[in-house]
């Protein structure tokens, strides 16, 4: 996590760390704002993080 451990990670969020860990598990879906705040501590792109969600084109 360059450079992060999850309990900073998780303090500078404002969440517990067993939510981080359930978030990057998969077992736990974060709001779009999480996401983008994630995004700017880690110095990465939202994309990087999330896939794109699954649009149906049917």
């Amino acid at each position: 996590m360059k450079g992060y451990t999850q309990e900073k990670l998780a303090k500078e969020l404002g969440i517990s760390v067993s939510i981080l860990g359930e978030i990057e598990r998969g077992n736990r879906m974060p709001s779009d704002t999480l996401v983008g705040q994630i995004a700017e501590r880690l110095n990465v792109s939202v994309e990087e993080l999330a896939p794109p969600k699954f649009e149906s084109n049917r």
